[in-house]
């Protein structure tokens, strides 16, 4: 609990792997509010959103 740095009601993912399962922590809310407040819709140079892509299935 300590290195997932888990708390209650928090989420986290089992993954098998080489060794048995691994266990990740998924972000919390106040953690993905903060990656896009420092986003602020700035993208790498070069990339592009596109519609179309975003909405194949």
């Amino acid at each position: 609990m300590r290195a997932l740095d888990l708390k209650e009601g928090d989420r986290i993912e089992l993954h098998a792997d080489a060794q048995g399962l691994a266990v990740s922590r998924q972000p919390r809310a106040d953690e993905i509010l903060a990656s896009l407040r420092r986003f602020r819709g700035r993208l790498p140079d070069g990339a592009q959103l596109s519609r179309d892509a975003a909405h194949e299935r």
